[in-house]
């Protein structure tokens, strides 16, 4: 037989070779707002494909934005994907190592900001770029038409085809020293909102012109009852000249606002449990921006908390106790408890503190016998249980201790019966010694 006629040549006759683009730098991720408003993403390329350079035609730039800064009433921006530009092979003029041709791709700050308006761009809307090859024979690769190996970002290829880009306003705000910032419904217990805020300027404080706070109320049990909501309005407008740098060089505030100011006019009576008061901060920037979101740290809640006995006295909550709840989210071999089966007796002794309760030589995770045991402390305080810092000193699953810290949502107690099951939850392995940390811990005692 001829060299024409082997089955080999026959299918390497019918074989189609795709094509690359290879990343060649590492781009940004995110765009700094305000004093640095000149960046850009910028792609460094390379492009591979059978005739190395010869099918090259030209890249396709796609974008769409996600609006995640959308405060209540205000318009979506977001929008679907769409061209933005394409680059010819022409543009390509660089000749890599590999005698491939290498170009750029780029998408600066200010074609975000003439796309969508300066104003209305905020910290954590995000952008994703997909680029798309064409090839002089019709065909076109990217994303949707590529496998794993070529998309692997630091792969041989190196050819995701698609980048993510976060926008930074380059202003947040730090709260500290922060205070019970809720209503107690029934009776009013002087509460209300306390912090320290900071504005925390990537311009060295020089963009921040003002800021505005604004107060709503969410009425969320109207059921049998009106709706006593009030819509936002302004509380007030403070200038730089109303804060006080801080040790860190940040403008610093402190706000206060009693129980009278955040009722607004309503008063205790018209309150109940989950009802909800919000307040927005907004920094006002140099260059035109409102800088706010309607998430923290600009906008805080304050509850309204019920409860039948808010606090305890230094008589509740002592003596021999069973553990009755035990739900770890460490993942543990064989099911094991975080502190004990189900009945295990524990006596719970008065803290520091009329409202501190805590628990010597707690064992933990004893069905693997390690026989290490720790000092469990928490608190009963304005209706929810808080667990204080906790180490379990020699145990680790790497590197540091295990540590408990208080769970961002604690467990409401009803102090109207101590005898009554109470929960604490947690934040389990807050070092991650466990690859944690995990939020969804939770132990619970019933009085023997």
């Amino acid at each position: 037989c001829s060299k024409d006629d082997k089955i080999i040549d026959q299918i390497f006759d019918d074989v189609t070779n795709g094509a690359v683009l290879r990343t060649l730098n590492t781009p940004i991720t995110d765009i700094v707002m305000g004093a640095t408003t000149n960046q850009v993403l910028s792609i460094d390329l390379e492009e591979q494909d059978a005739q190395n350079g010869g099918l090259f035609e030209r890249v396709d730039v796609y974008w769409t934005f996600t609006d995640n800064s959308i405060l209540p009433g205000a318009a979506d921006l977001s929008f679907p994907e769409e061209l933005f530009t394409s680059v010819p092979a022409s543009a390509f003029t660089g000749t890599t190592d590999n005698g491939l041709p290498s170009g750029n791709v780029s998408i600066a700050a200010t074609d975000v900001y003439n796309r969508l308006g300066f104003a209305n761009v905020a910290t954590g809307d995000t952008f994703v770029v997909r680029l798309a090859l064409v090839l002089t024979d019709g065909r076109v690769f990217t994303t949707t038409n590529t496998n794993s190996t070529v998309l692997a970002v630091g792969g041989f290829f190196n050819s995701p085809f698609q980048y993510g880009l976060t926008m930074d306003s380059g202003v947040t705000l730090e709260l500290t020293n922060e205070g019970d910032n809720f209503i107690f419904q029934p009776a009013p217990t002087g509460t209300g909102f306390d912090a320290d805020i900071a504005v925390v300027d990537q311009d060295s404080g020089n963009n921040f012109a003002s800021m505005d706070v604004y107060l709503e109320f969410i009425d969320n049990n109207t059921t049998n009852t009106p709706d006593d909501s009030f819509a936002e309005f302004l509380l007030e407008t403070l200038t730089p000249a109303d804060f006080v740098d801080n040790a860190d060089g940040f403008p610093s505030r402190t706000f206060s606002y009693d129980e009278a100011t955040i009722l607004n006019g309503l008063t205790i009576a018209d309150l109940e449990k989950n009802d909800e008061f919000k307040l927005r901060f907004a920094v006002n920037t140099v260059d035109g921006r409102v800088v706010t979101t309607s998430s923290a740290p600009f906008t805080q809640s304050i509850p309204v908390l019920s409860c039948a006995v808010p606090n305890i006295d230094a008589t509740m909550y002592l003596g021999d106790y069973a553990i009755s709840t035990d739900v770890n989210s460490v993942p543990t071999a064989n099911s094991a408890t975080s502190f004990g089966p189900i009945g295990t007796v524990v006596t719970i002794e008065l803290g520091a503190t009329v409202n501190e309760r805590v628990i010597n030589n707690l064992e933990y995770v004893p069905e693997f016998g390690f026989g290490t045991s720790t000092t469990m402390t928490f608190t009963f305080n304005n209706c929810f249980t808080a667990m204080s810092t906790t180490t379990i000193a020699g145990i680790t699953c790497s590197g540091p201790a295990i540590v408990f810290e208080e769970n961002a949502t604690n467990s409401e107690f009803d102090g109207s019966d101590p005898n009554a099951e109470f929960l604490v939850s947690y934040l389990e392995d807050t070092q991650a010694s466990c690859d944690g940390p995990y939020p969804n811990s939770v132990i619970g005692f019933t009085r023997l």
